[in-house]
């Protein structure tokens, strides 16, 4: 299969502001379980939450807005008419809710995780389909698309940053949210269900970047019922998670630091891999593929403050 081209992707930029843990769960019963842990890098000791927080208030902009639509402000902007790209970053700022329980920092990381280390680019732009910005965006919190050696694959990604020390409720609620789309719940509001809005989404809001309209043609047959491709596009569900380590209340040595905490974020990720099998379980899923992410934070209520702060003043 081709490759679809990622063209808002920066891993060297991911890489810098994300680490990730050597170990890479896959569930010994399930191989369709897999899950990859991520934190931030450390310097003097402490987290790097200033150099991720600046990040990802840059990346809010490539999460919000459609690359098409950027190009184009762009380039008028070449021309001296910067009107465009002031409007942009006028509507990236509104779209966003400032409410002190918002997750949707969240999304901007998962949007980013299934940038850099899915490397599969976001089909629909979700975010600037809000009518107002007090308003969640209703369904999947990300699409993301990639051909693998022969199949298209969704990921349909749901992100719960919760300001708790036990990522349990936070884990449980994400599975829920998927269990909606992989089982494609009626929603009476929407008079269909939750799988087929999200490919209706995807057919009227199409949004990969610099796409012909043959390539673009080629993509959509994988959302056609009526089209030999749709067999093999395959379904995975990212659920990201987040919530508030212990460890960070702490002081350590600079030297050792990173060492002690890997050791002591292990122990948190086997708790939160046997709340996963659990929720999976419970929701009776085992049948389909799920990407557990968690990411663990100082204090998300303060991280989400800041996020604010900083996407409001930039």
């Amino acid at each position: 299969m081709n490759k679809i081209i990622n063209k808002d992707a920066n891993y060297e930029a991911f890489e810098a502001r994300l680490k990730r843990h050597e170990f890479h769960w896959i569930d010994s019963d399930n191989s369709k379980l897999e899950g990859d842990f991520f934190y931030l890098p450390f310097k003097y000791g402490k987290p790097m939450t200033e150099e991720f927080l600046s990040y990802l208030v840059k990346s809010a902009l490539y999460y919000s807005i459609p690359y098409n639509m950027r190009k184009d402000a762009l380039e008028k902007s070449k021309a001296n008419d910067f009107s465009e790209m002031q409007k942009i970053f006028k509507r990236v700022k509104n779209l966003f809710n400032n409410s002190a329980t918002s997750g949707e920092f969240g999304e901007v990381i998962l949007y980013l995780i299934l940038q850099n280390f899915f490397d599969a680019p976001q089909i629909v732009c979700k975010m600037i389909l809000k009518t107002a910005s007090n308003m969640p965006v209703f369904g999947a919190d990300a699409l993301h698309v990639q051909f693998d050696e022969k199949n298209l694959i969704l990921y349909h990604g749901e992100s719960k940053m919760y300001n708790e020390r036990n990522p349990k409720s936070a884990i449980e609620d994400s599975v829920e949210s998927s269990k909606g789309f992989l089982l494609n719940e009626y929603v009476k509001d929407k008079k269909c269900g939750k799988k087929d809005f999200e490919i209706d989404l995807i057919n009227t809001h199409f949004s990969l970047p610099d796409c012909s309209n043959e390539q673009k043609e080629m993509i959509l047959n994988y959302f056609n019922p009526l089209k030999k491709e749709s067999n093999y596009r395959k379904e995975i569900a990212v659920c990201l998670v987040g919530f508030n380590m212990k460890f960070y209340s702490k002081e350590y040595d600079e030297s050792v630091v990173e060492e002690i905490f890997k050791e002591a974020y292990k122990n948190e990720i086997d708790k939160a891999v046997s709340y996963f099998k659990e929720s999976i379980d419970n929701f009776k899923l085992e049948k389909y593929y799920f990407r557990f992410i968690v990411l663990p934070f100082e204090s998300i209520k303060d991280f989400r403050k800041k996020f604010l702060e900083q996407l409001n003043e930039s």
